[in-house]
């Protein structure tokens, strides 16, 4: 994947974030007075499925159960699923 691909997709999930987040401090200070949670499923660094994890429907979709699968960090408001970001992706485009 070339940089200017790598920069649109970081810059998706920053935005993704952000929307997200939007209602919270800046800081980002207790965001669980605005009811945002993160909840991170997996037990291996892996990127072949993207960001969102298998076990799940579209977003907004509630847990199912997950077996052995990739670091998912899935961003949460009532428990119900925002957003998810394959950790390795995330780590990877940020450290570019």
């Amino acid at each position: 994947m070339d940089k200017k691909m790598s920069d649109k997709i970081l810059q998706d999930m920053l935005n993704r974030l952000l929307k997200i987040t939007k209602n919270c401090r800046e800081d980002m200070h207790e965001p669980d007075e605005q009811y945002i949670s993160a909840h991170v499923y997996g037990d291996h660094l892996d990127n072949a499925f993207g960001d969102l994890p298998h076990f799940l429907g579209p977003f907004g979709a509630s847990d199912g159960s997950y077996p052995h699968m990739e670091f998912v960090v899935c961003i949460k408001s009532d428990e119900k699923i925002l957003n998810a970001l394959n950790y390795t992706d995330f780590e990877n485009r940020l450290c570019r």
